[in-house]
C-alpha cells in the first residue's frame, strides 16, 4: 500500500497504481475501498480489461452476480475474461450461454482449472459424482499440487458417503496449506466429531473461530469467515450463534443456498425456521438475479 501510494504520488494518475492499490485492499477483505480504487482505475482508462475482470471477481464474492456478469462482458477479448464470465452465467442457470462461451476459450484455454472447479460444483449439487470427480481430476491435472482439488474432492466423498475417504482427502489439503488451511480444518474436525475424536476436533474448530473473529474485526467483509463461523457453532452446538452467524454470511453475499440445505455440518439447525428463513432469502435474491441477467443478455431465459 505504501509503494503504491508512492506511485500515485509520482504520477497521480497511473491506473495501474490504482489497481494495486485495490488488490491490496481486496487482501485485507476491504471489498468496498478495493471497488473504489478500480473504479478510479477504470474511470482514468475505460478499456482497462483487467481491472473489469476484479470488479467483476468483488461483485461475485459480494453476491452480486448479475452485476458481475455486467462488468465481465465488458472483458471477453481475452480468454481468461470469456472464461469467468462463462463461470458467472452457470452460476446464474444460464447454462447454455456458459457452454457457448467455452466453446471460443477452449482453444486458447484448453485446461482451466477454474471452469473445472465451477463444473465440479455444479455436479456435486446435482448428485452426479462420477462427473464431479471427472472435473477434478481435470483440476489436479492441471496443477497436482492444488489444495482445491483435494478439498473438492474430499466433499464429493463426504456428499456422497464415503468418510473414509473423505478423511484422507481433507487432511491431504490440512497438510498441504495455503489460503484454504482454515476450511480445511473444519472438514477434518467435522470428520473427527462423527468419529468421536471430540478433543482433536475442538482444538481445530478453536483455531478456524479465532481466525474468523480476527479478520472481522480487522474489516474483514466476506461472507466465508461468517459462514466458518456458523459452521463451527453448528458443530459445537450453540444453534443460537450458529444462526446469527448464518444471517451475518447471507447479509454479506453467501448465494450458495443448494449447498447450505445440504451441508451435514448444518443438519442441527436445518428445520429452525430462521435458518429456513435465510435458504429462501438466497433463493430469491437468486431469482431476482436471474432476472436481471436475463435483461442484460437480452431474450436469453434462465434454465432453473
Amino acid at each position: 500500500i505504501v509503494l503504491a501510494r508512492r506511485a500515485l504520488e509520482l504520477e497521480p494518475e497511473l491506473p495501474e497504481a490504482l489497481k494495486a492499490l485495490g488488490i491490496c485492499y481486496v487482501y485485507k477483505g476491504q471489498y468496498r475501498t478495493a471497488l473504489d480504487y478500480y473504479r478510479s482505475a477504470l474511470r482514468l482508462d475505460p478499456d482497462y480489461d483487467e481491472v473489469i475482470f476484479n470488479i467483476a471477481e468483488i461483485m461475485q464474492i459480494l453476491g452480486r452476480w448479475d452485476e458481475a456478469v455486467e462488468y465481465q462482458r465488458l472483458d471477453t477479448s481475452r480468454p481468461k475474461g470469456l472464461e469467468r464470465l462463462s463461470i458467472y452465467l452457470r452460476d446464474l442457470g444460464f447454462n447454455e450461454q456458459a457452454a457457448a462461451l467455452v466453446q471460443e476459450f477452449k482453444q486458447d484455454l484448453p485446461v482451466s482449472i477454474f471452469t473445472a472447479d465451477n463444473r465440479s460444483v455444479h455436479y456435486l449439487l446435482n448428485g452426479k459424482y462420477d462427473q464431479a470427480r471427472m472435473a477434478v481430476d481435470r483440476m489436479q491435472r492441471t496443477d497436482p499440487n492444488t489444495v482445491g482439488g483435494w478439498l473438492r474432492s474430499g466433499e464429493i466423498d463426504l456428499f456422497s458417503g464415503d468418510l473414509a475417504s473423505a478423511a484422507k482427502n481433507f487432511e491431504s489439503a490440512r497438510q498441504a496449506g495455503g489460503g484454504f488451511q482454515d476450511y480445511a480444518n473444519l472438514r477434518v474436525a467435522q470428520l473427527q466429531l462423527l468419529e468421536g475424536k471430540r478433543v482433536s476436533a475442538v482444538h481445530l474448530l478453536k483455531q478456524v473461530e479465532a481466525n474468523a473473529l480476527r479478520a472481522i474485526s480487522n474489516g474483514h467483509e466476506a461472507w466465508f469467515h461468517r459462514w466458518n463461523l456458523a459452521f463451527v457453532y453448528s458443530l459445537t452446538g450453540e444453534s443460537d450463534k450458529a444462526l446469527d452467524w448464518f444471517e451475518q454470511a447471507v447479509d454479506s453475499g453467501r448465494r450458495r443456498y443448494e449447498w447450505d440445505e445440504l451441508e451435514p455440518a448444518f443438519r442441527p439447525i436445518n428445520d429452525d425456521p430462521r435458518f429456513q428463513a435465510e435458504l429462501q432469502r438466497q433463493r430469491d435474491l437468486r431469482q431476482e438475479m436471474k432476472r436481471n441477467t436475463a435483461a442484460i443478455l437480452g431474450d436469453a431465459e434462465p434454465v432453473s
